[in-house]
């Protein structure tokens, strides 16, 4: 298996996007799975990913279960960014590749087509998986990037602090800023308020390791069917695969299913008062914006109480202030910036510290922490410079 990079367009340059990325969403089933279609249009419904091959030569994954048109089909996945990657590595002259049965393409050909042909003269499916990614590649890049840096904080405790970064905190920050207002905005012209809200929140609420299976039950679960009553136990147990190994109880994503319908209880139209919340934005500083009067209201009015701590701050800093802002049209940059950190790994939080990003005794906000995240972003190559 040869790892391939493309640089791709990006919101701030072009992103150098590793193959294994899109190899990881494959295999975590992190993307849309109803209605999967081919360039041919054949019905795939995905039984089995297959064996991740990460060492040996040959096919990306290794014994897949697929249903293509009703018919199950056992055998090999290969991974492109383009169809016609298939020629540049020769793979239509290697047997190695005769039992390919999905041929997985990022970006759709301009023009006609491409085929796939195996070395046994086979036409091999190919799905364009670009349409069925529910965030962009950034979002994958940087989610990614996050988990690993939250399994192994050496790397970060060894590095040095680059000359002057103190001065590039909210360029960086203000990147991050950008592109998740890019992202809601994205998400909003594919769906209701309500919907986008509510999936969203669950996602969030699914951090780090049932973002997946969150999403998952946001989507066979709508809003709506949360008025009707349902059992929270249910539904869990309607969705397969969840993480749960080693999560601490207050993590449990039967705990956070608990806490969401509690919300949808004693507030039923929650993504409405998210709308009608006059957020003050303007200011330079937590005084200024008066933080911590706004983020009594944000717990009390909108999450009626339910969350406190970091998760009340993650669920508005990743998903309900940028969403409140796409939907406004209005730059809340200054209070996203100026919020209390929400959930980050400790590895991240100690290297603000080490590098004095922050004054003795000051408390670490939200956009210092995601300023420190895009700087080994860029460092790990997920992006150019630009």
């Amino acid at each position: 298996m040869n790892q391939q990079v493309e640089e791709v367009p990006g919101l701030y340059g072009g992103i150098r996007l590793e193959e294994k990325i899109i190899q990881e969403i494959w295999k975590e089933g992190f993307f849309q799975k109803d209605e999967l279609l081919t360039v041919c249009g054949k019905k795939i419904s995905i039984l089995e990913p297959g064996i991740w091959n990460l060492s040996k030569e040959g096919p990306d994954f290794k014994n897949s279960r697929l249903l293509i048109n009703g018919f199950m089909c056992e055998g090999d996945v290969e991974i492109h960014f383009y169809s016609k990657d298939w020629k540049i590595h020769k793979h239509h002259l290697d047997p190695n590749y005769d039992h390919v049965i999905l041929h997985l393409i990022v970006f759709p050909e301009s023009g006609r087509p491409i085929r796939t042909i195996s070395a046994s003269g086979k036409e091999i499916p190919q799905l364009v998986f670009l349409p069925c990614l529910y965030q962009g590649i950034e979002e994958y890049a940087e989610e990614f990037t996050l988990r690993k840096l939250a399994v192994n904080s050496t790397g970060m405790k060894l590095s040095s602090k680059p000359d002057g970064f103190e001065n590039l905190l909210k360029d960086y920050a203000r990147i991050r800023w950008d592109e998740k207002i890019t992202f809601a905005k994205r998400r909003l012209s594919e769906g209701s308020w309500e919907e986008v809200c509510h999936r969203w929140f669950l996602e969030v609420l699914g951090y780090p390791r049932n973002r997946t299976k969150m999403h998952q039950l946001s989507v066979r679960y709508p809003l709506d069917s949360w008025h009707g009553g349902i059992d929270p136990e249910d539904i869990y147990k309607d969705i397969e695969g969840w993480r749960i190994r080693g999560t601490r109880p207050a993590n449990h994503p039967l705990a956070r299913i608990n806490q969401y319908h509690e919300l949808v209880k004693q507030i039923p139209d929650w993504p409405a008062r998210l709308a009608d919340t006059s957020f003050f934005i303007q200011g330079d500083n937590r005084k200024s914006l008066r933080i911590y009067e706004q983020r009594r209201s944000w717990k009390q009015e909108v999450l009626g109480s339910i969350w406190k701590g970091s998760r009340s701050d993650t669920l508005l800093v990743d998903a309900c202030l940028p969403l409140w802002s796409a939907k406004k049209d209005v730059d809340a940059f200054p209070l996203w910036y100026f919020w209390p950190a929400g959930d980050f790994p400790d590895g991240i939080r100690d290297l603000v510290k080490s590098w004095e990003l922050v004054t003795a005794g000051e408390s670490i906000g939200n956009g210092v922490l995601q300023a420190l995240l895009m700087h080994f972003l860029l460092d790990r190559g997920h992006k150019c410079e630009h």
